[in-house]
């Protein structure tokens, strides 16, 4: 017994000779983490909100619109009723799903890289009519130009007319939904496609949705007015669009 305890004190002696011997032959260096750039998706979502719609945009009176809750808004159809509608318009443009869903639906575009929505404002002399923009940053210039394809559809207004059609009933029984094509003017370096849709809803009256769907660079911007009936006060948008246009030209090249 005797033999085996001082045969096992040198063989642990030398087990932890070794093991401080290799820790000191060992070096360890300490590097001090390099700054990092915004990640891609912060970059694009900060480009997004630069180009969005402000309440300096507006005439006098326009204020931040409450709640989401406390907004008026239109009924909303049912998800498979959407995804059907969805499918429809996809295949009745030639395009995908995913840019018709990005397009119409607020879902992620083909190439989205980060993405910026403005608060939604309200009129000062009508609480009804309200405005908002959504604005998206893909990869490149050719990923937005690929947005113009379903816009300049010569099956555009009879395709999306049917779109807003089957939504409006899904959302309400005896809804019904017209589509007004509206000629936008834009800056150089920005495309401009604009839409009324009139929602006639049963024992609600009507809603009218606005949109403007902007195309610069490697931006896409949706500027959304909307009222409880009336038309969209050109007072009102004029000033608006021009001046998300205008920020949209100048940050064609970022």
């Amino acid at each position: 017994i005797t033999v085996l305890v001082v045969v096992l004190v040198v063989v642990v002696g030398g087990i932890a000779y070794f093991a401080v011997k290799r820790n000191n032959n060992s070096t360890t260096t300490t590097t001090t983490p390099a700054a990092t750039s915004p990640s891609a998706a912060v970059a694009a979502a900060s480009l997004a909100a630069s180009v969005n719609l402000r309440l300096g945009d507006l005439p006098t009176g326009w204020v931040r619109a409450p709640a989401t809750g406390q907004i008026p808004s239109p009924p909303v159809a049912p998800v498979p009723a959407q995804a059907q509608a969805n499918q429809a318009l996809a295949g009745c443009l030639g395009v995908s799903y995913q840019t018709v869903a990005g397009l119409f639906d607020n879902a992620t575009l083909p190439g989205q890289t980060g993405a910026a929505r403005s608060l939604t404002y309200q009129s000062g002399s009508n609480p009804n009519v309200l405005m908002y923009s959504l604005a998206t940053v893909l990869g490149s210039t050719a990923q937005v130009q690929a947005l113009e394809v379903p816009f300049t559809n010569p099956n555009f207004a009879t395709c999306f007319g049917q779109y807003q059609s089957s939504l409006a009933a899904a959302a309400a029984p005896g809804a019904t939904a017209q589509v007004q094509a509206v000629t936008l003017s834009a800056p150089a370096g920005v495309t401009a496609y604009g839409y009324l849709t009139t929602l006639t809803i049963p024992n609600q009256g009507s809603d009218v949705i606005g949109e403007a769907f902007l195309l610069g660079g490697r931006i896409e911007t949706l500027l959304a007015p909307s009222t409880n009936g009336p038309s969209v006060p050109s007072t009102d948008f004029n000033p608006a669009f021009d001046a998300v246009a205008a920020r949209m030209a100048a940050a064609v090249n970022r």
